[in-house]
């Protein structure tokens, strides 16, 4: 107000610092490890997960990136629920369209919510956790490759030429951990 000679009306100071109060502060680096979670968090995580798993056979409470990002997420949504600000995400038509197993699970998972804090989850809301869990199913994907050893009685040029055709063909599946 100061810089610009404007007062501004108490309405629009309290809308401001409620959009402040709303936004995450926490900044990840590339290391969660060392992020500090709250109990009541880490605890909702845990039962979204649980309820995750129940609907659809797929555990992912032990991808420690995914517990902790989704913990830190709670702050700020927590606050926004309270207050009934919703944090628009531009990217909602596109999770539900191109990801929609991680934003179906998302809408599972953000039924704890709604149980927790009696108050609707907005859809922008469920693609923010959907972004998440897609991230952590594309992980858990990668980890579920199946590994092959090439086993070539032609020699090494001949086994290493068809490990090289292996990868082309099937590398998105497949892990080729050698050859001989």
């Amino acid at each position: 107000e100061a810089e610009y000679e404007v007062q501004f009306p108490r309405s629009e100071l309290y809308n401001f610092l409620m959009h402040l109060a709303t936004k995450e502060i926490v900044n990840f680096n590339s290391d969660v490890a060392n992020t500090v979670v709250s109990e009541e968090s880490y605890r909702l995580v845990m039962r979204m997960l649980e309820r995750v798993k129940e609907s659809y056979q797929i555990d992912l409470r032990h991808d420690l990136d995914l517990v902790t990002r989704l913990s830190m997420h709670l702050i700020p949504l927590r606050m926004r629920m309270r207050v009934n600000v919703v944090s628009s995400n531009p990217l909602l038509e596109d999770v539900r369209h191109n990801y929609v197993l991680a934003y179906s699970m998302a809408t599972v998972a953000c039924s704890v919510l709604v149980d927790e804090y009696d108050s609707r989850v907005p859809a922008d809301e469920v693609a923010y956790v959907a972004m998440y869990l897609s991230i952590a199913l594309s992980r858990r994907r990668d980890k579920a490759r199946d590994r092959v050893l090439i086993v070539c009685g032609s020699g090494q040029a001949t086994s290493e030429l068809l490990a090289y055709q292996v990868r082309e063909a099937f590398g998105k599946h497949l892990d080729v951990v050698g050859t001989t």
